[in-house]
């Protein structure tokens, strides 16, 4: 049964940026969190990116425990502002088998504030 995403809400648990997968960059990902980092390009893509398995391009970098490299411990994201299209998409655009039972207790689908203190991300 297909989700309907008209009563999708995020509410930032930061969920979806945790575990298996790998967030794929473009140059223009990568220029935009590299001026909201306040630092160059190439600095950017040495700290925080790996080349992709097929060697076609690059990914972010994970944290130790599998997590995004920009996701903070209260589930927020360092470059919200800047994040990779990739993360913007999601879920609209593209997801996968399960994805919904990720989000802390269903709240994305339910429209109702989780028990965490999260707010609604646009």
């Amino acid at each position: 049964m297909k989700t309907s995403l008209k009563t999708f809400t995020c509410w930032g648990c930061g969920n979806c940026c945790r575990g298996d997968g790998y967030v794929q960059v473009t140059d223009a990902d990568t220029a935009s969190m590299a001026a909201l980092l306040a630092i160059s390009v190439e600095t950017f893509t040495e700290r925080y990116t790996v080349l992709k398995r097929n060697r076609r391009g690059l990914t972010l970098r994970d944290q130790a425990d599998g997590a995004c490299i920009f996701l903070k411990a209260d589930g927020a994201c360092a470059v919200y502002e800047a994040r990779p299209q990739q993360c913007r998409d999601f879920p609209y655009k593209w997801n996968y088998p399960g994805w919904e039972n990720l989000c802390e207790n269903s709240c994305s689908l339910e429209k109702e504030k989780p028990k965490s203190n999260a707010t609604p991300r646009e």
